[in-house]
């Protein structure tokens, strides 16, 4: 029963993840004894060794664990997580429009030198002499890891006077539009990883009350089952996490039985507790009406 509650209750990702890492702590150690003389020598493989040292660096995976416990550090954690698609595309971007003014500025600077090969000096060629180096220069410019002063000046001194207002007005969009943009979209995705992880909590304490109080195991909880769970210390953390306590709990369980049968459902549990923790919709409101 215990194991198998274990494996199969709410929480079975943690228990195998559980597993996982003693499994390597195990195998880490019988791996050890076996390779390891008397002497504190190694006497095995030296290939099978570093497979060994790479396992052990593994264990530093136990520190996820923590992830269940601290909510604040979860949603931070998921927020970057989720974040990850939109960084790909935001990377795609940047490479396509330093691509194109990459190869702007380097077909500039083949048709100068065509021309005067003497103005191709050494920090123009330095800065914007391929296409890879002058898209690094231009990500450097947007980033900071270059002032893009000293990137102003070869294109001024060489090309034209003119260049100095072109990347200027590239640094603007790229800063002020682009960057902004994008930390908006990053924006959105955090809050709304956020806001997903905090309705899985509040599901997952919803679907505890629940079982906990379904004693006849039905499907359905009477109040007579709810009230139960209500006496019960243990269950104080559940209430709190959808945001509702003791003297709210009657209130609660009489609006979600809408036909008054003195019973409701886990889906309508969890629906209501989702609707009554988020703002008023327009269609809330025309029902109370």
């Amino acid at each position: 029963y215990g194991i198998r509650r274990f494996y199969c209750g709410p929480d079975w990702r943690w228990a195998f993840f559980d597993t996982f890492i003693v499994t390597l702590q195990i195998f880490d150690e019988i791996t050890t004894l076996f390779l390891v003389d008397a002497t504190g020598a190694q006497n095995g493989n030296l290939g099978f060794m570093r497979v060994i040292r790479i396992l052990r660096l593994l264990r530093i995976m136990r520190l996820v664990r923590i992830l269940q416990f601290v909510n604040e550090l979860r949603t931070m954690v998921m927020s970057v997580a989720n974040s990850m698609r939109s960084l790909g595309w935001t990377i795609l971007l940047m490479l396509l429009i330093k691509y194109i003014i990459g190869v702007y500025l380097c077909q500039l600077i083949a048709d100068t030198g065509s021309e005067n090969s003497a103005a191709l000096t050494t920090d123009l060629m330095y800065w914007f002499g391929n296409l890879p180096r002058a898209v690094l220069s231009l990500y450097q410019a947007m980033t900071g890891g270059v002032d893009w002063n000293d990137l102003t000046q070869p294109l001024e001194t060489s090309i034209s006077p003119i260049m100095s207002v072109v990347f200027a007005l590239y640094i603007a969009f790229a800063v002020l539009a682009m960057m902004n943009v994008v930390t908006g979209v990053f924006v959105e995705s955090a809050l709304g990883s956020a806001r997903e992880d905090r309705e899985r909590e509040v599901i997952h304490a919803v679907r505890k009350i629940f079982n906990m109080g379904d004693a006849n195991k039905n499907g359905v909880l009477s109040w007579q089952e709810f009230a139960g769970t209500l006496e019960d210390p243990s269950n104080s953390r559940y209430f709190a996490t959808i945001g509702i306590n003791a003297q709210e709990a009657r209130g609660l369980f009489n609006l979600l039985d809408a036909d008054d049968s003195g019973s409701i459902s886990v889906q309508e549990f969890i629906q209501g507790c989702l609707r009554l923790r988020g703002q008023a919709k327009a269609i809330d409101m025309a029902t109370l009406i």
